[in-house]
C-alpha cells in the first residue's frame, strides 16, 4: 500500500476471518539461484494482485531486482563491472552495500542473460516496494491539540509501558550508556520545537536518499515515529517521549522511505546498513511490504551478529499473514492495542509477532511544513507501537549497555506484561504481552544480563527463532499451551510447488455455503505440509478448488514438477499436479471429528526419526525414469534439466535419496552434481546454458545415490530399450 491509501481511512477489522494458510511469504516471489551446475531457479512471480489491478499493469509490472552476494565469491564492485558491459539491458544500477547491488532490466529475459555473466551463487530477487504502516486519524476533536500547549503532555502509551517519571524516577542510578537509535522512515524534522536538532544532540545526522535530504520530512510518519522515541521532556511543551533527554541518546535518521511515504526493498536495506555503520544499537522500522527475500534475510542476519537490535510493525492487514521486515526471524515484530490493551482491529497476527505496545490514536510531533499549527497529531498504525518498544529498548539497554542485542531482547520478551492480553504465554496476537520498561530494568538489574541469556559473542543470529519461538536460554517462559482439538473434520494439505509458487493460490468451500478454507503467496519449488480444521458442511458436501494465476499448472512443463494431495480425516479426496488456470474436485464433507488433537504433523522430506537409518540388507533403490528437457534461448543457447525418479524395492518413491551427477561436456569440461529426491519422488539437475556449437554432445552419468532406503544398484534400474538406465551396459546417453 501507498501512504495517501493508509492517511485518511482505517482498514477494517476482519479479524474474525478464518486464519489464513501460515507461510513465509505474504506476496508473490521471485528468485533466481546460479551456482556451478544450477544456472536457475525460479521460485514465483511478482508484485501483487492488487497492486496490479490498482496500476492496470500485468504480471511482469515489476523489473526491479536485488544481487545478493553472499553467497557468491564476488562483491558489488566486481559485479558491477558485468552489470555496465551490459548496458542495453540493464538501465540503473545502484550499490546498497558490498554483497547487494539493486537493478532494473526492461524485460525478464534481460536478467537471465545478466546472470549468464555473473559468479556462482549469485542471486536475485525482486526489489519489492515499501511504504509506511500508519495513518492520521480523523476528527481529532477529543484530545487533540494544535500550535503550541503551554504545558507538556504524556501521551497514554508512555504510561502503558512504563517510561514516565512515576516508573523512571531520580532514585534511579543514571544510565552509563549512549545508546544510538536509528528510524529508518520518510525522514526528520531537526527545526520541531519538541525534537532535538544538533545543539540539543550534537551527534544527530543521517542518510539522504530518493533525491529527498533525511532532515527534511515531507510526509510526516517519520517525524511521528521519532517523537514516540525521543521527544524533548520537561519543556513545557507539546509531548514527552520514552527517551525525553537527548543528552542521554541520540539519533541517527535513515531516509529509508521518500516523502510520499512509499520506497524499495533496496532503499531500506541501505538505509539499515547506513545506521548500523554510524553505530546505530536499535533500529526502528515502522513500515512493510512485499514477500520474504534471501537477500534481506541475509544482510538482517549479518547486522544481528553485530550487536544491533532491529524491530519492525508487525503489519496492519488484519489477518494472519506475515508481513517483512518484521516477520524474519532476527527482527521483532510489533503489534498494536489500544490504550485498553487490547488487541487493535487492523493489526496483524502471526506466529512471528513477538511483543506489543500502543498503536492506536497515539500523540507524537509532525513537521509544519504545510501548516504551521499542526505540529502534533494522532495516528494509528503498528507504525505507532514499533517505536514504543525501540524506544523502551534504547532507554532500557543505556542502563545496561554491557548486554548484547540478544540479552536485551529476551528481557524485554520475559518482562512483557500479559494481563488482558496473552495471559501470560506467547500467542499470535500479542506475542509475550505489552512491552515494559521499568519491569525490564528491574530484571536485568536483578539477575544481570544473564537473565536474557548467555552472551553469544558474534552468534547471535544462530538463536533467533523470532516470535513465539525466540527462546530464552537464561530463563523460562510460562510453557505452551496444548494444541487446541479439531471441533470439525482435520484436513491435511500436501502442496509442491513449481518455480512459480507465487502463481498458485487454492481454497475449500461448502458446495452450498461459502469459502472455509484458503491459501495463498507460495514460495516456488517448496514442499508444504499443512493442518486444518474444516466444519462440516450442512448440504454435506465441498469443494476444493485449486488456482493458477498464469494458466500453466504447476507440473510438467518446464517450470518444474508440482504437485498437490488432500486428505480428509486421513483419506485423499483430491490430487492432481496439471491443470490449466484451475481445477475443482467435490467431496463429501459430514459430520465432526470428535478425537482431539489433530494428527500429528506429517512428515517432512527426511525419513521420519523413528525409522533405521540403516538400509535393511534386501532394500535397494534404483532409477524408475529418467528424461532431459530443453529449451533454446533468443542467444542461441540452450536450457537444460535433468529429471530422475528414484524408487524403492518395494515401488515407493524414495524420498530424501540424493542422485550424484556427472556431466562431461563432450571432453571439454566435467561437472558433478547431485540433486535431492522430493516427495514427489523426482528431482532435478539443472546444466548451465551453453551453445550447442561448443559442444558435440553432453555425456551424462550417474555416479550413485546415497539413501536410507537402501543400495543403489544400476542393473536393477527400469530398463529402456533392452538397456537398464546408467547401469554398467548403458553408462552414458548423447544429449543433442
Amino acid at each position: 500500500y501507498r501512504a495517501n491509501e493508509f492517511k485518511n481511512h482505517k482498514p477494517q477489522d476482519t479479524s474474525h476471518k478464518t486464519q489464513a494458510t501460515r507461510h513465509k511469504t505474504q506476496a508473490r516471489s521471485m528468485i533466481f539461484t546460479k551456482t556451478a551446475i544450477k544456472a536457475f531457479t525460479f521460485l514465483a512471480l511478482v508484485g501483487s494482485a492488487h497492486s496490479a489491478k490498482q496500476n492496470g499493469r500485468n504480471r511482469t509490472q515489476t523489473l526491479k531486482y536485488l544481487l545478493s552476494f553472499y553467497h557468491a565469491n564476488a562483491t558489488s564492485s566486481d559485479v558491477n563491472k558485468v552489470v555496465l558491459s551490459q548496458s542495453n539491458s540493464v538501465s540503473r544500477i545502484r550499490e546498497v552495500n558490498e554483497n547487494i547491488t539493486s537493478v532494473v532490466v526492461s524485460k525478464r529475459a534481460d536478467l537471465e542473460e545478466l546472470l549468464d555473466g555473473l559468479p556462482n551463487g549469485t542471486r536475485a530477487e525482486v526489489n519489492y516496494d515499501v511504504s509506511v504502516f500508519g495513518w492520521k486519524v480523523k476528527d481529532q476533536d477529543s484530545g487533540s491539540f494544535r500550535g503550541r500547549k503551554l504545558a507538556e503532555e504524556t501521551p497514554y502509551g508512555l504510561t502503558m509501558v512504563e517510561v514516565t517519571p512515576d516508573s523512571f524516577d531520580a532514585t534511579l542510578p543514571l544510565p552509563t550508556g549512549n545508546i544510538k537509535v536509528c528510524v529508518v522512515d520518510t525522514g526528520y524534522t531537526p527545526e520541531h520545537e519538541d525534537l532535538p536538532d544538533t545543539g540539543d544532540m550534537p551527534d544527530l545526522n543521517g542518510f539522504d536518499q530518493y533525491g529527498d535530504k533525511w532532515d527534511k520530512d515531507g510526509h510526516g510518519h517519520g517525524s511521528h515515529c521519532a517523537g514516540t522515541i525521543g521527544a524533548m521532556g520537561n519543556n513545557n511543551l507539546g509531548v514527552t517521549s520514552c527517551n525525553p533527554d537527548p543528552k542521554k541518546f541520540s539519533f541517527y535518521i535513515g531516509k529509508g522511505l521518500s516523502d510520499q511515504g512509499s520506497g524499495s526493498n533496496a532503499g531500506v536495506l541501505e538505509a539499515v546498513e547506513k545506521c548500523v555503520e554510524a553505530g546505530a544499537k536499535v533500529v526502528s522500522m515502522s513500515l512493510g511490504g512485499g514477500a520474504y527475500t534471501s537477500t534481506a534475510f541475509d544482510l538482517f542476519k549479518s547486522l544481528y551478529n553485530k550487536d544491533t537490535l532491529l524491530i519492525a510493525a508487525a503489519g496492519n492487514g488484519a489477518s494472519s499473514q506475515y508481513s517483512y521486515p518484521a516477520s524474519y526471524p532476527h527482527v521483532m515484530s510489533v503489534a498494536a492495542v489500544n490504550n485498553q490493551g487490547d488487541r487493535a482491529s487492523f493489526s496483524q497476527y502471526n506466529d512471528q509477532v513477538e511483543i506489543a505496545a500502543p498503536g492506536v490514536d497515539v500523540m507524537s510531533t509532525l513537521p509544519n511544513n504545510k501548516n504551521p499549527a499542526d505540529k502534533y497529531e494522532e495516528w494509528s498504525g503498528t507504525s505507532m507501537a514499533c517505536p514504543h518498544v525501540a524506544g523502551v529498548a534504547a532507554l532500557v539497554w543505556s542502563y545496561f549497555p554491557n548486554c548484547e542485542n540478544g540479552q536485551i531482547r529476551n528481557v524485554l520478551l520475559k518482562s512483557a506484561d500479559g494481563g488482558n492480553t496473552s495471559n501470560g504465554i506467547c500467542d499470535e496476537k500479542y506475542g509475550f504481552g505489552i512491552v515494559k520498561a521499568r519491569a525490564a530494568y528491574d530484571l536485568l538489574a536483578a539477575e544481570g544480563c544473564e537473565a536474557g541469556g548467555p552472551a553469544r559473542d558474534g552468534s547471535q543470529a544462530d538463536f533467533s527463532p523470532g516470535g513465539c519461538d525466540q527462546t530464552m536460554l537464561g530463563g523460562s517462559y510460562p510453557p505452551t499451551p496444548s494444541p487446541t482439538p479439531c471441533s470439525g473434520l482435520p484436513l491435511t494439505l500436501h502442496l509442491e510447488t513449481d518455480q512459480w509458487g507465487g502463481e498458485t493460490s487454492w481454497e475449500v468451500k461448502h458446495v452450498d455455503g461459502g469459502k472455509q478454507l484458503q491459501g495463498n503467496g507460495y514460495s516456488g519449488e517448496t514442499v508444504y505440509n499443512k493442518e486444518y480444521c474444516l466444519q462440516p458442511s450442512p448440504g454435506g458436501e465441498c469443494e476444493f478448488t485449486i488456482k493458477d494465476s498464469y494458466g500453466d499448472g504447476i507440473c510438467c512443463g518446464q517450470y518444474g514438477d508440482g504437485s498437490y494431495e488432500v486428505k480428509l480425516n486421513d483419506k485423499q479426496v483430491a490430487s492432481g499436479d496439471q491443470f490449466g488456470f484451475s481445477e475443482t474436485t467435490k467431496f463429501p464433507c459430514v459430520g465432526s471429528n470428535t478425537e482431539a488433537p489433530v494428527a500429528s504433523p506429517i512428515e517432512s522430506p527426511i525419513s521420519s526419526p523413528t525409522e533405521s537409518p540403516v538400509a535393511s540388507p534386501s532394500g535397494f533403490v534404483r532409477i524408475s525414469r529418467f528424461e532431459v528437457k530443453q529449451k533454446i534461448r533468443d542467444n542461441g543457447k540452450l536450457k537444460t534439466k535433468l529429471k530422475f525418479a528414484v524408487k524403492t524395492a518395494e515401488g515407493e518413491r524414495a524420498t530424501g535419496s540424493v542422485i550424484k551427477v556427472q556431466i562431461d561436456f563432450a571432453d571439454i569440461m566435467v561437472e558433478v552434481d547431485e540433486c535431492t529426491v522430493r516427495e514427489s519422488g523426482r528431482c532435478t539437475v539443472r546444466l548451465p546454458a551453453y551453445h550447442p556449437d561448443d559442444y558435440g554432445a553432453v555425456l551424462v552419468s550417474v555416479n550413485d545415490i546415497s539413501s536410507t532406503h537402501g543400495a543403489y544398484d544400476p542393473n536393477l534400474n527400469k530398463e529402456v530399450d533392452e538397456c537398464p538406465l546408467f547401469s554398467s551396459q548403458c553408462v552414458k546417453y548423447p544429449i543433442n
